[in-house]
């Protein structure tokens, strides 16, 4: 759970781009309710993998950077 709250920011941000690519691929010939299960069956899955990249390449690198928090 831990990994996934670190990388939450990254999947909410992505989201949106992921979502035109699958909606044209769904066929017509699927019921309402199908096309509509089929969307977080696909595109949750897909956003977590795009949103690891920036979050290793991007994120992480700039946070080992920050200076420690003093109280």
């Amino acid at each position: 759970m831990r990994r996934f709250c670190d990388i939450w920011f990254g999947v909410y941000l992505r989201h949106m781009p992921i979502l035109p690519v699958i909606l044209p691929r769904l066929p017509d010939s699927w019921s309402a309710a199908a096309r509509f299960w089929t969307l977080p069956v696909s595109v949750f899955p897909s956003r977590i993998v795009v949103a690891q990249f920036p979050h290793r390449c991007i994120e992480q690198p700039f946070l080992r950077r920050k200076p420690a928090h003093r109280q």
